[in-house]
């Protein structure tokens, strides 16, 4: 028999049991209000999951630095310092292991938000002059890296730092994009 889509619905909590290729299977309807804690468990989980494989592993193929780099996105967006020091450690001198520009640019748009245009010169400083910084392993800036530092000057009403990063990003024949122009 045809069920109606209402008794279909399932009351949070309820469970129901139903054929599957592998036999029964049960399903389990969460609390909707419980649910972003236990995403955010399930994160912290994952990300101590990481952490013990690569912590073992050194970041030693191209597979482990792709994880070092999402450690390294992911002391960014929580803000811990900690982390991302941890994790950019990991990059330190070996060839083996490549830094993500984007991870850079992460770090750059963290600092310009809150205008620590010191910080931001720092890792220009380091993206620009890669030699003198082994963990960033001959990484090259892109447009973005210099757009997000032009941008964030301009709105901080900064305009000589704006023009120095936009003389800057042309000197390594990098055109920044319009919207720079436009702050």
């Amino acid at each position: 028999p045809a069920r109606s889509p209402r008794s279909l619905a399932m009351a949070p909590g309820e469970r129901r049991s139903g054929p599957s290729l592998a036999g029964k299977t049960t399903m389990v309807v969460e609390d909707p209000a419980r649910t972003p804690a236990m995403v955010q468990k399930s994160a912290d989980s994952a990300v101590e999951a990481i952490s013990r494989t690569l912590s073992k592993s050194r970041c030693s193929t191209s597979r482990d630095s792709n994880l070092c780099n999402i450690m390294v996105r992911h002391g960014i967006r929580e803000g811990r310092s900690d982390i991302l020091n941890r994790w950019l450690g990991k990059f330190d001198g070996d060839p083996s292991r490549e830094l993500d520009i984007g991870n850079v640019n992460a770090q750059i748009l963290a600092a310009a938000r809150v205008h620590d245009f010191v910080t931001v010169d720092d890792w220009l400083l380091k993206v620009v002059q890669p030699g003198l910084h082994r963990e960033l392993n001959g990484l090259r800036p892109n447009a973005e890296t210099f757009d997000l530092a032009i941008r964030h000057a301009a709105e901080a009403g900064d305009l000589v730092r704006c023009t120095g990063y936009v003389d800057k990003a042309k000197s390594y024949g990098i055109c920044p994009p319009l919207a720079g122009y436009l702050c």
